[in-house]
């Protein structure tokens, strides 16, 4: 699994598009993260990301990902 930028970046509706709803699921929670910190729900989220973080990328946890069960509607 790896990025593809060949094209440029578009802003599209997640309804059409399940993985970005995914994104947001993940980027709502590294803001409740940054927001809460010391929280217990916080610092559960933060192990899981912590594994998937780097100073250079973020990169998917593979165990983690199960594509068969992304279908579309």
């Amino acid at each position: 699994m790896t990025f593809n930028l060949a094209c440029p970046i578009e802003l599209v509706d997640s309804r059409d598009f399940p993985g970005i709803q995914i994104a947001d699921v993940f980027a709502a929670a590294f803001a409740y993260i940054c927001k809460f910190p010391y929280d217990e729900c916080s610092q559960a989220w933060k192990k899981v990301f912590d594994e998937s973080l780097s100073k250079y990328s973020v990169w998917p946890d593979l165990d983690r990902v199960d594509c068969l069960r992304l279908k579309r509607p």
